[in-house]
């Protein structure tokens, strides 16, 4: 008999003149519904009903116990029914005697005054020191904001534009973590980052690393076929206001690698600088500057390990120009990060624009129109298409028809309209910069206030049209006076409310009502500026306050996933692009990194038993934990020259474990390390404009130039040439058959992302002239993997190819 087969009767008694009678055919199969029923019931019982195990595994942030605290708010009132229906043990708080009563009284007090003068709109200053003092110091400022001598607020919110004049700014007072951020400053979103990530404390911030569930694979696929966001305002911010255009250029000249004529498209704010920061004509660090014509002011985007030393040489310079102030905006501007082929899409759902920019609205939105249809029809119909050639010419066809000619845009391609000239067309030979518009500004209302069923659709007929889109953009002007004057950025926070709080007073509108949204739509806004970075990351800066409840809409939009620093550093080593400032050891910011990742790994090791310890010893030294530029720069020198000159090792040694130090050249010119600057790096970035770098490379140094010894290194792109994983501060050598460390030519300096496909950047010995095939050895390891070794790409990046 065929079990697939399912015999049924052809004739059932209870259809009588094709009319089923109900009652007689429920009565007949009472029998079989009853055990149904006990089946459900069952079932039931079998399936694990604790709302800790049915906790989706995005929501498990820690591990599965009684505390109801440690599961997401929503579950809290059914986990503790459960509990009591369980005879689960109850977590009691113990009362508190003596000193912890005193002191928590004392804090409650102390709160109860900041609401006080929170509810009276006065700023609240918070000096550091004891409980006592504090309440001192807000009851002082309770009787002034009575007497009306306080600072006035415009919200109930206790929002205000934090920023300092030729000087280094103070973060916000706040009352309820004041004690925990003296030292360590908070992004706006830490509360959010602290019950989901792995903090951590770099550069003076509490910084997000990575999710606390596994995320590198996710965070791969969701860069393909999604967006990634992450919060950056951890990245200074300066203004540098110039009251003419001239003085601005000026800046922009003394400061960027434009020594002459500034580009058109950077003045006209169609594009953002992105590129080196200069002190004392020496590359510095690493920055994104806007320049704003109407306003002669320019926005910089600095690195927070770098701000301070930046911000000093840009004070110097302000201080020697009248005319010139430069603000310190670290805490009254912020920015989140968008990464993917929907990062735009993802940003335009929870963002609406005011009605008087009707133009822009439209364009904003056409793109996102044109980018759905493309990643949703093309893109999957070309990344499974067969290797049948009949295949392949109707995905190009379709994609013709639908891009205009375009047949083989990639992702990149069209996630940053790198291909489009001015004129609409498309063009594949070009490789020059993005040539449509891709810095936008624009007044964006509350996203928490305004309804969903406002999204309106933008014109259809727009869809295919790229010249059309170019002439909107090139129609639109940017004016960002709300975000870059600080008077009119404090301005921005009138009216801004919480959710929490009904409104009170003179409004009498319940928040429930469309009178309430109707009213609050119009008068909360704020400027927004949104620009391409060469990272392919959309950088959206905004008004401090209103980064987090950007950042909470934006989180719930569907297959959007948030990151942290190390997920950035992962899309940027996968990408075949260096990250700063771990690939750049050669400036001061990536140098002190090594330095801390070198001791950090050092003090580790020795805290571990004797029976613990691997061979590290034993292979490694006398080169120290992590990268050791030092001995780089030390063994290149040893082994450098040609017949005619070749340096001689003293046999002197230093502090640090045998490394060698002091070098003897062949008409007796001692060379001493130990005299050195060692706050400087060891390494150079080697450029052929350089008199010293071009001797090196030739192999013809003089014997007065060796006064400057150090060691000029070049990037490249590692790939393995067969299996084998590759990790970070992995040694890389000329040849795997020399004998101790004669054949070291550079470091290792991001890896171990990919198990499948590792992909690495390295430093190397720029005098080192083969980049055919060089050899990889992980620390503590004895295996040599052959790798290949290529430049990195200055233009565009490299897709993703696997």
């Amino acid at each position: 008999m065929d079990g697939k087969r399912i015999l049924v009767e052809r004739t059932d008694p209870n259809i009588r003149n094709g009319v089923l009678d109900s009652l007689e055919f429920i009565t007949s199969r009472e029998f079989e519904s009853r055990a149904f029923e006990i089946s459900q019931h069952l079932t039931k019982e079998a399936i694990p009903k604790s709302i800790k195990q049915k906790t989706h595994w995005r929501l498990k942030r820690k591990s599965a116990s009684y505390n109801v605290k440690r599961l997401p708010r929503s579950l809290r009132s059914r986990a503790r029914l459960e509990n009591l229906q369980n005879g689960a043990p109850q977590h009691k708080t113990k009362k508190l005697k003596r000193v912890k009563l005193y002191k928590s009284k004392q804090r409650l007090k102390l709160t109860k005054l900041a609401w006080k003068l929170r509810n009276m709109k006065v700023q609240i200053t918070i000096p550091s020191g004891g409980i006592k003092e504090r309440i001192q110091s807000l009851q002082d400022q309770l009787i002034a904001a009575k007497n009306g001598q306080a600072k006035e607020l415009n919200n109930m919110n206790g929002s205000y534009d934090n920023y300092a004049t030729n000087k280094l700014c103070l973060p916000h007072d706040n009352v309820r973590y004041g004690n925990r951020q003296n030292r360590i400053r908070w992004i706006p979103n830490h509360v959010w980052h602290a019950k989901r990530f792995h903090m951590s404390e770099k550069w003076g911030w509490k910084i997000a690393m990575a999710p606390t569930r596994k995320c590198f694979r996710e965070t791969r696929r969701a860069v393909q076929w999604s967006a990634v966001a992450s919060d950056t305002s951890y990245f200074g911010t300066l203004v540098i206001r110039c009251q003419s255009i001239d003085l601005a250029k000026t800046a922009l000249n003394k400061f960027t690698a434009y020594s002459g004529a500034i580009p058109e498209d950077i003045i006209a704010g169609k594009n953002v600088y992105e590129g080196w920061f200069y002190v004392d004509d020496e590359r510095y660090a690493l920055i994104s500057a806007f320049f704003q014509k109407e306003l002669n002011s320019i926005l910089m985007r600095i690195h927070p390990a770098d701000f301070e030393a930046c911000f000093q040489a840009i004070l110097k310079w302000v201080q020697a120009h009248d005319g010139v102030e430069v603000d310190d905006c670290r805490f009254a501007l912020g920015s989140i990060e968008l990464r993917g082929p929907k990062a735009l899409i993802h940003f335009l759902k929870i963002s609406y624009h005011q009605s008087n920019n009707k133009e822009f609205h439209d364009f904003f939105h056409t793109i996102q129109m044109l980018k759905e249809k493309f990643y949703d029809e093309v893109v999957p119909y070309q990344f499974n298409r067969s290797l049948d050639e009949s295949s392949n010419e109707s995905s190009n066809d379709s994609s013709n028809e639908m891009l205009g000619g375009s047949s083989d845009r990639s992702l990149s391609e069209m996630n940053d309209f790198s291909n489009v000239n001015s004129e609409g067309s498309v063009d594949h030979q070009s490789n020059s910069e993005v040539q449509l518009k891709n810095v936008f500004s624009f007044i964006m209302r509350d996203p928490r206030i305004t309804f969903a069923s406002e999204r309106d659709r933008p014109n259809l007929n727009l869809l295919y049209n790229l010249s059309q889109l170019t002439k909107l953009a090139l129609r639109h002007e940017v004016n960002l006076t709300s975000l870059l004057i600080p008077e009119e950025r404090d301005g921005v926070y009138s009216f801004m409310h919480s959710f929490k709080k009904r409104p009170r007073g003179e409004e009498g509108i319940s928040r429930y009502s469309s009178d309430f949204h109707m009213e609050r739509r119009s008068l909360t806004a704020f400027p927004v500026l949104v620009y391409k970075l060469k990272n392919q990351a959309w950088c959206v800066t905004m008004p401090w306050f209103f980064i987090q409840p950007t950042w909470t809409l934006l989180r719930k939009v569907a297959k959007s996933r948030e990151i942290g620093l190390r997920q950035m550093h992962q899309l940027d080593t996968e990408a075949c692009r260096p990250h700063y400032p771990y690939d750049y050891p050669y400036t001061k910011a990536g140098f002190d990194e090594h330095q801390k990742n070198s001791s950090a790994q050092k003090s580790n090791y020795e805290r571990l038993a004797t029976v613990e310890r691997t061979s590290f010893d034993d292979v490694e030294r006398p080169i120290l934990p992590g990268c050791d530029w030092e001995f780089l720069r030390c063994v290149a020198f040893q082994y450098y020259g040609t017949h005619t000159k070749r340096l001689v090792t003293e046999g002197r040694k230093s502090h640090n474990g045998g490394q060698i130090t002091s070098f003897t050249t062949n008409n007796g010119k001692c060379l001493d390390s130990e005299s050195s600057d060692k706050s400087k790096p060891p390494v150079v970035e080697f450029t052929m404009k350089n008199t010293y770098h071009e001797a090196f490379i030739r192999g013809d140094l003089k014997t007065e130039l060796m006064e400057q010894h150090v060691l000029p290194v070049v990037q490249r792109v590692l790939k393995p040439r067969c299996k084998g994983v590759l990790k970070a501060d992995a040694r890389i050598y000329s040849n795997c058959f020399g004998k101790g460390h004669e054949t070291l030519i550079g470091f290792v300096t991001s890896a171990s992302f990919n198990q499948h496909k590792s992909t690495a950047i390295g430093v190397l010995n720029a005098q080192y002239k083969d980049w055919g095939t060089v050899y990889v050895r992980n620390s503590g390891s004895l295996k040599y993997i052959p790798v290949i070794a290529t430049e990195i790409s200055k233009g565009k990046c490299l897709r993703f190819d696997w």
